[in-house]
């Protein structure tokens, strides 16, 4: 009887410890698998472009670990078995960051490919139709699909992450690429308020009546003013938006302001409940949120400017053409102004001579910031040479940073994404164009396109 026990110990006591190697072996083997999972790996030997403090780094390494990007620089500490791909030769960018792009909600469609503008009793036509003109307020997340939204043509042209913008009066909605190619998925379901702006008087009272404050210490609801000529303003220095001298519509003389209501009647009345439209108004009075103006030529931005007089804290962001920019740069404010505009070098008017705006807005102080492309036309012009225009408004007189920065970071800060996008630094989600040589050479085409750390986009 001892002799069977002490033989069936025998026969347990190796298959115990049989089966604690396979355990450790299974351990081991796990653990490799997990160092070399798809969403952990090693770009290295590649000049990168981080548009940060750090600037431009040669012969360095990215580190990329679920989707963010866990180290740069040039000596990276990562594990032996962690998928390593060879950037000798290569350059890499933040993801770019499309501020326009065009969404039709409604039965409305955008704006064609061309408009007529006069100048000096001169008219031409020029690119780029004129902006519809509606009423009507569209929160763009609410009338659009993610699924009818295509992402090949942006990310074979560098773009991670875009701006919807319907015609007319929206609140827009930024958006990534999903899982693949042919899915999004929101960034921001409810971003920034947007009016296309003609000079017609319908289109300007949009943006006077919504201006005011609705309640009625203001004079009335919205809408009660009429539209009065304009006197283009002259700057000589300081905003350009000087302090309130009168109340348009109010019914009292110019100058004035009625007098208040007596203290009891003012408590008794309830404070008014305001609807997010109009809340998304006061914070633009309040210079809590920028509102952005999609304009239609140089005149419309005098008109727009002599309404933003009364409102001193409003954050402006114009969206224009070059042409319509030039013609007005002496006008726009430097506090509290952005101008988005293409990258591509325009012609003075009624001339053959041609201008860099964007080196000139840095000359007079007005940030900037590029749009890729105000429609799928104008991307599909760009899309076999993608930084052809950034390189060619860098050899012209716009600094090389700047024009990178202008593509990338600038747009996220207009955004309020810059936390998460715009640049490549520890921490930031990994969207990130891989280059075949530097971004400012024009010949240079897109190898493969990241977003948080996965490929959307590879070239041939």
């Amino acid at each position: 009887m001892m002799y069977t026990m002490t033989f069936r110990i025998g026969l347990m006591t190796p298959t115990k410890n049989t089966f604690a190697a396979i355990v450790l072996a299974l351990s081991v083997v796990c653990t490799s698998v997990a160092n070399t999972r798809a969403d952990d790996w090693l770009l290295e030997n590649v000049t990168v472009h981080t548009v940060g403090k750090a600037g431009t780094i040669e012969q360095s390494s990215v580190h990329v670990s679920d989707g963010k990007i866990k180290a740069i620089g040039k000596d990276i500490s990562a594990p032996i078995s962690i998928k390593k791909i060879d950037g000798t030769g290569k350059h890499v960018i933040p993801g770019m960051v499309g501020l326009f792009y065009p969404v039709a909600t409604g039965g409305e469609q955008p704006a064609g490919e061309t408009r007529t503008i006069t100048v000096g009793g001169r008219t031409f036509t020029v690119g780029g139709g004129s902006p519809a003109v509606s009423t009507s307020f569209t929160v763009v997340s609410e009338n659009v699909g993610l699924d009818s939204l295509d992402w090949q043509l942006p990310t074979r042209v560098g773009v991670t992450t875009m701006q919807l913008i319907a015609p007319g009066y929206c609140q827009t909605a930024v958006v990534k690429p999903g899982s693949d190619r042919y899915s999004s998925q929101w960034v921001e379901a409810k971003s920034q308020l947007v009016v296309t702006l003609t000079n017609s008087p319908q289109s300007l009272d949009l943006l006077r009546n919504n201006l005011k404050d609705p309640t009625p210490s203001a004079g009335g609801p919205a809408g009660g003013s009429s539209r009065s000529a304009p006197s283009f303003p002259q700057r000589t220095g300081g905003s350009g938006r000087g302090p309130r001298t009168g109340s348009s519509g109010s019914g009292s003389p110019s100058g004035s302001e009625p007098p208040p209501p007596p203290a009891s009647e003012a408590a008794a009345k309830p404070p008014v409940e305001l609807t997010p439209e109009q809340k998304l108004w006061k914070q633009v009075r309040d210079g809590e949120r920028p509102l952005w103006l999609n304009v239609n030529n140089a005149a419309t931005i005098l008109y727009a400017l002599q309404i933003l007089k009364d409102y001193p804290k409003a954050k402006v962001i114009w969206i224009a053409n070059g042409t319509d920019a030039y013609q007005t740069l002496d006008q726009i404010p430097k506090e509290g102004s952005t101008v988005v505009l293409a990258p591509q070098i325009d012609i003075v008017p009624n001339t053959r001579n041609r201008m860099n705006v964007p080196a000139l807005a840095v000359n007079a102080k007005i940030p900037f910031a590029f749009s890729l492309g105000l429609r799928n036309a104008e991307l599909s012009r760009v899309e076999a040479a993608p930084l052809f225009a950034i390189s060619i408004i860098s050899k012209t007189g716009l600094s090389k940073q700047d024009a990178l920065r202008a593509a990338t970071l600038g747009p996220a800060e207009l955004l309020g994404l810059q936390s998460q996008i715009g640049s490549l630094e520890v921490g930031k989600l990994a969207n990130m164009v891989i280059l075949d040589g530097s971004p400012f050479e024009t010949e240079t085409s897109i190898e493969s396109v990241y977003v948080e750390g996965e490929v959307v986009y590879e070239g041939n």
